[in-house]
């Protein structure tokens, strides 16, 4: 989460800090600021990995052939 904060993509915030009233005040602070929103979706998007899991599964799969095999 902290890492996709500071790429711009989200804001954190810690669990002590979550009451109900901070977390709908800063929901309307987003809401209210579509330019904002746009740049965090923008950051989303050159922050995100489209085929990691993909790749990942097939490194496990190779290594698991490849323990099969011997």
């Amino acid at each position: 989460a902290y890492q996709f904060a500071e790429a711009g993509a989200a804001e954190v915030v810690s669990e002590e800090n979550l009451t109900p009233h901070f977390f709908l005040e800063k929901l309307r602070f987003l809401i209210e600021r579509p330019d904002i929103l746009k740049t965090m979706a923008v950051n989303s998007k050159a922050f995100s990995r489209t085929k990691t899991a993909s790749i990942i599964a097939n490194y496990l799969l190779d290594y698991l052939y490849q323990t099969l095999e011997t």
